[in-house]
């Protein structure tokens, strides 16, 4: 027996759309280039920022001890707070200026004061700020911040004194911080302008996207599946199963126009490309896609100035290149080095601290055990000298813990951050007190 479920998954299956089709055969090969470039180096990236250890971060394979040393974490909040402290330090850290179209200075000045007012309203209430820490922290970790802007409208509650709560609608800007590992781009292209369209790829609660549906902002229909297991994130647990989710994709960029029109046709083994089009020229346009199957809405970029809803730059300067170089990478040799020095150490400070046991099994019981445990009782047959002696190591060299040392100051040196709690003897300026207020 067939259910209705099942039909409309085999409607769906059956059917194709151009459109989905052409933008998901753009955006495939961006992710995958992407992730041969920066997944696993991203990935232990933020592990290193995390504390996270991994069997594959292992740099020799005797290690035992996982610890990971807190110098890059340290140099990413410093550089982080940094920056916040520089972009925010002042309660209107944003200015307008030219609005008045008269040139009249008065009423430019006027104007500019009561749209700056406005404009830190709707920021505040649109929580810029934390958005823009959010992006900052990608940037340190992965070299790259990013921040998707994009206009809905919002549903606001407003509770009245008469005990009930009076319902309105609003323009809204929002702001959100994208996770570079969500983010796919033209390899060729070093900016957002110069890529033939950028892509955000992200989970929803599937709730969320059939709500928009009900509520027209999406096109009804079938959202498809998509093996999610294919899409997994090195970084933390994989992604939802396919019940919990639904994976979008928000394409900004140029579509051939005669496809915006176009909804579906039967699927035919034909290559969709530009110039095999009935009209080859291309449109800015905003396409949302669920599953990679399912057009949700498509239409020409709404924007007077046809821009893209993103905005990037680079952290550290890398020529020729979108992605550029964050805190962590600058570390990432000497931090290495720091956590192999003190994972020595303590691996050598463990074989030296607990005693190990050599024991004739010819004198001692079978299936006996060796372990030195405070008050063990030990049997054995004859002389004890004989038949059992400690096993004494040597300590840990004594200069390796002022290697580390040295290394955390190379890790501060890479990165540029200052830190205020290192010894006297590594960080000279802590012995005065002009050093100490400059940090």
């Amino acid at each position: 027996m067939i259910t209705g479920l099942e039909k409309r998954k085999d409607k769906a299956a059956g059917l194709d759309d151009p459109l989905v089709s052409w933008v998901v055969a753009q955006v495939e090969p961006w992710e995958r280039w992407r992730d041969q470039q920066y997944k696993q180096r991203w990935a232990e990236y933020y592990r290193i920022w995390r504390g996270k250890w991994s069997e594959q971060d292992k740099d020799r394979k005797v290690e035992r001890s996982r610890i990971i040393t807190p110098a890059t974490q340290q140099a990413v909040e410093s550089q982080v707070a940094e920056m916040e402290e520089s972009i925010f330090a002042r309660k209107r850290w944003f200015d307008v200026e030219g609005f008045d179209p008269t040139g009249d200075p008065d009423l430019d000045a006027e104007a500019s004061e009561i749209i700056i007012d406005f404009l830190s309203y709707d920021m505040a209430h649109a929580n810029v700020q934390s958005t823009v820490t959010e992006a900052l922290l990608n940037g340190a970790l992965y070299g790259c911040p990013i921040i998707k802007i994009y206009v809905e409208i919002e549903k606001r509650k407003k509770p009245l004194y008469t005990g009930q709560v009076e319902m309105s609608e609003a323009m809204a800007v929002k702001y959100e911080a994208v996770d570079p590992m969500n983010f796919a781009i033209d390899p060729a292209a070093t900016s957002i302008e110069d890529s033939l369209g950028v892509a955000h790829i992200f989970m929803q609660p599937t709730h969320i996207v059939t709500e928009k549906q009900a509520a027209g902002i999406y096109d009804d229909g079938f959202l498809g599946s998509l093996d999610h297991s294919l899409y997994l994130d090195d970084r933390e647990e994989s992604r939802p199963a396919d019940e919990q989710g639904t994976e979008i994709l928000e394409y900004h960029g140029k579509v051939p126009k005669a496809l915006l029109k176009k909804k579906r046709y039967l699927t035919a083994a034909v290559e969709i490309r530009v110039e095999d089009l009935d009209g080859d020229e291309l449109v800015e346009a905003i396409v949302i896609i669920a599953n990679r199957t399912k057009r949700l809405a498509a239409n020409e970029n709404p924007y007077i100035m046809q821009d893209r809803g993103f905005v990037a730059c680079q952290w550290d300067t890398v020529p020729n290149r979108f992605w550029g170089r964050g805190v962590v990478e600058k570390a990432y040799n000497a931090q290495k080095a720091l956590d192999t020095e003190i994972r020595a150490r303590i691996d050598a400070l463990s074989l030296s601290t607990y005693p190990m046991t050599i024991v004739n099994t010819l004198m001692a019981p079978r299936s006996m055990d060796s372990t030195v445990t405070p008050g063990k009782r030990i049997a054995v047959n004859g002389n004890p000298a004989e038949a059992m002696s400690i096993l004494k190591l040597p300590g840990p060299d004594q200069n390796s813990y002022r290697h580390a040392n040295d290394l955390e100051r190379m890790v501060q040196t890479a990165t540029g951050a200052v830190a205020p709690s290192s010894p006297l003897g590594i960080n000279p300026t802590n012995e005065t007190a002009s050093g100490m207020s400059m940090m």
